[in-house]
């Protein structure tokens, strides 16, 4: 659908009965933009508009609440007097329908039963949602009014960069939109209900149109207590009074809703000598009336005494070193009828009342409203308060965290707002992950339903699967999938390679040095079990002179290596044939394969099970699956395909004196993988297994993606220590209801509830046989 011209509409204003007719346009108050994506707001005045991060503030712990709390009460503080601040929070409601599109879309059928009560659970689990749910943006604009030769842009610069690095201070990023993007936002604001800004023609200005005619809707008038923007109703709300105790849970408590609504918050610093001034004029005006009615004989009413002695309060403040600041809050609700308006309205300031906050229409003046709360960074009508820094910065924006992607997976309902968590961790900078929680806990079915996401959603349908699976758990799940199961077992049918290198691997890294330095890694760990010694020197310079020679011919095997250590007739070569023989014709034929030619058949999820490998050669088992995996992850990098590995039962590689090899090569897997299409996730009950490996912290420190569930005293004290998870979080992991766990990502940890499948008895199905392993059913 074409938008219309609309450059020719007018506007009506109602101001004290009287009625004033301009453009649309002009209640849009930017006059130019620049390259350098600074706007012009009029003459003189210039503005920089950005969008920030939410660093989930109200679920970190006291110590890092007071962290944030300092690092934004000291941006607040270095703010330039001359810089306007102006710092926005709104909401963009998201219905059930959103979600069901976001996380049950199936164009074509479904190809077998599993695949049908995977979307049949998927969208169960937002049917649930009792109310329209919505996600939340962050924007802040700063303003500078310049005079001569002043460089606007040299202004705004200086502070953009303090707020920059004050805001990564507080695990936020900052990051200046282009015009285009302001654009969009500004659409936004006078099209509440409608979809994203249309494409604007390269040919506007031929057509006599400008970018204000695609941004202002067909029509506002600005009535006594609300502005009508086109067939949709604003109003906007200020506040008159903060009460007694400010509170950090305000904004969030304002916009924790499904509610369209704009929260505009601007601020200017005011100079020690203004602050000291203004408080001075104020106390002595309030003395003068306070003396007055005394020389009258006259009641001093308890109002006066408490602005005297709030004045005293403030000049002490400013005397210990206190900061003010002028702040003003508007809240812009907008309804798609009046009614609507008007009852949304009404429970905005009752949300408002119950944190001490007192909110009052604005009526007449409503144009200048309009324009105070755009993300422009000016106040039109400069109804501020004053307020102690310390006060002011009680007010973050920061609230829980909120995710939504439209190509992702739902991961379960955020416990403090009740809204679905949907994610793709394919987006992350790093997306590798570790599932924490004791036997029984639900980490299975956590992963199990993950897994399933990554099988049957579209946006994933050339991801492959591999599951390192010690106990045979995820096999029902290959099954189903038509998978790949490989069974290993130290004399079975299948057979590994260890001297195995694919074409693609070879064409990537070019050289058999650093395969040469791997086999050493693993008949190290065979060379264990000889009689409980290691390698000898003579024993290592041997093996690696002899493996790099063996990777030179065209089929090497553990054979091929075998026969050129025992070609050297020496009695250190003897020595190392005579327990190395156990290997290669001995009654161990694990590692006696010989192919080195790719399979032609790929498969969507391959499980291998080591529940038969016996514990003395396990490690040396997972350190050859783990380079056949990483062939596996490069052959699939050249194929443009994504490789989900899980490994579960993780802490059996991480006893630091037993077995350093597989620690250490599965930490280079976790650095490594990503640039390959790599996607790594452990999964263990002893997190303290892993934090106590050096490779452990840096496979954890790689891992954006880290769930918890119920866990032990000590494992919950490891990881609230490591990931700074406060006291409701620790609570969940000693006593989580099913379905209940705390996922950290992007640095911030998250309560929530995954509502599983089969959870009722009437509501079970497939996928709940398939995810299910408990003894009973």
């Amino acid at each position: 659908m074409k938008k219309k011209a609309i450059w020719a509409t007018t506007v009506k204003r109602a101001q004290s009965g009287s009625v004033k007719e301009k453009s649309a346009q002009s209640s849009i108050p930017f006059t130019e933009w620049f390259e350098n994506k600074l706007f012009r707001l009029n003459e003189n005045t210039y503005s920089l508009i950005c969008s920030f991060e939410n660093s989930g503030y109200l679920s970190k712990t006291d110590s890092e609440k007071d962290r944030k709390y300092g690092a934004y009460t000291a941006m607040l503080c270095e703010l330039p007097s001359n810089v306007h601040y102006e710092e926005i929070v709104y909401n963009r409601p998201i219905n059930k329908d959103t979600y069901i599109k976001a996380i049950a879309s199936k164009k074509d059928g479904y190809k077998d039963k599993y695949e049908k009560s995977f979307f049949e659970v998927q969208k169960k689990f937002v049917s649930n949602t009792d109310r329209d749910r919505s996600i939340q943006k962050y924007l802040l604009a700063i303003s500078v009014s310049v005079t001569g030769d002043e460089s606007p842009y040299n202004k705004l610069q200086e502070a953009y960069v303090m707020i920059y690095n004050k805001f990564k201070d507080m695990d936020s990023n900052v990051t200046v939109l282009s015009p285009e993007e302001v654009f969009a936002e500004l659409y936004h604001v006078y099209n509440p209900f409608s979809e994203d800004l249309p494409s604007i023609p390269s040919d506007i200005y031929r057509k006599g149109l400008t970018i204000k005619d695609f941004i202002a809707p067909g029509g506002i008038k600005y009535e006594n207590d609300c502005i009508a923007l086109g067939e949709y109703y604003a109003r906007v709300l200020s506040v008159t009074n903060y009460g007694n105790v400010a509170t950090d849970y305000l904004i969030n408590a304002l916009s924790n809703n499904g509610l369209q609504l704009y929260i505009s918050k601007h601020i200017d610093h005011v100079s020690k000598n203004d602050a000291v001034n203004q408080i001075t004029k104020q106390h002595n005006d309030l003395l003068a009336k306070k003396t007055e009615r005394e020389d009258k004989g006259l009641h001093i009413p308890g109002e006066l005494m408490r602005s005297l002695e709030g004045c005293q309060d403030l000049l002490q403040a400013l005397a210990d070193g206190e900061e003010f600041l002028c702040q003003t809050l508007y809240i812009t609700v907008f309804g798609k009828t009046k009614e609507n308006l008007m009852s949304d309205c009404e429970r905005i300031k009752s949300t408002a009342l119950s944190q001490g906050v007192l909110l009052k229409t604005i009526t007449v003046v409503t144009d200048k409203a309009l324009k105070s709360i755009l993300p422009l960074g000016k106040d039109y009508l400069i109804r501020h308060q004053f307020l102690l820094a310390s006060e002011a910065g009680v007010m973050t924006p920061f609230s829980y965290e909120k995710y939504f992607e439209k190509d992702g997976f739902y991961y379960g309902n955020n416990f403090y707002t009740a809204e679905p968590m949907i994610k793709n961790r394919k987006k992350d900078s790093s997306s590798h992950g570790f599932v924490f929680g004791n036997t029984g806990s639900g980490k299975g079915m956590f992963v199990k339903h993950e897994i399933s996401n990554v099988m049957y959603q579209p946006f994933c349908a050339k991801d492959q699967i591999v599951i390192i699976d010690p106990s045979g758990e995820y096999i029902p799940i290959a099954q189903a999938a038509g998978g790949k199961i490989i069974e290993l077992s130290a004399d079975g049918e299948t057979r590994l390679n260890p001297l195995f290198i694919s074409d693609k691997k070879k064409a990537l890294l070019g050289e058999n040095a650093a395969k040469a330095d791997k086999i050493l890694s693993l008949i190290a760990l065979l060379a264990e079990f000889k009689g409980g010694e290691g390698l000898t020197g003579s024993e290592k310079s041997i093996i690696d002179r002899a493996a790099l020679d063996a990777l030179n011919e065209e089929s090497p095997s553990l054979a091929t290596l075998y026969e050129k250590i025992e070609a050297l007739k020496d009695p250190v070569s003897q020595e190392i044939t005579s327990w190395l023989e156990r290997y290669v014709k001995g009654s161990i034929t694990l590692f006696s394969g010989n192919n080195n030619t790719e399979e032609d058949q790929e498969y969507k999820i391959t499980v291998i099970t080591l529940k038969k490998v016996s514990s003395d050669i396990r490690d040396a088992v997972m350190l050859t699956m783990l380079e056949q995996i990483e062939d596996k992850i490069i052959e699939n990098k050249a194929n443009n395909v994504w490789t989900w590995i899980y490994i579960d039962e993780m802490h059996r590689y991480f006893h630091t004196e037993r077995n350093p090899l597989a620690a250490e090569r599965f930490a280079r897997l976790y650095a490594e993988a990503r640039k390959y299409g790599g996607i790594l996730t452990g999964i263990t009950q002893l997190p303290r297994s892993v934090l106590a490996s050096s490779d452990g912290e840096s496979m954890l420190s790689l891992s954006r993606f880290v769930v918890f569930s119920e866990l032990d005293e000590p494992n919950i004290n490891a990881v609230a220590k490591a990931y700074e998870l406060n006291d409701e979080q620790q609570r969940i992991l000693r006593s989580a209801d099913v379905g209940q766990y705390v996922l950290r990502t992007h640095n911030a940890p998250l309560a929530i509830k995954l509502l599983y499948p089969g959870a009722k008895e009437s509501e079970r199905n497939e996928m709940f046989d398939l995810f299910n392993t408990s003894f009973g059913g």
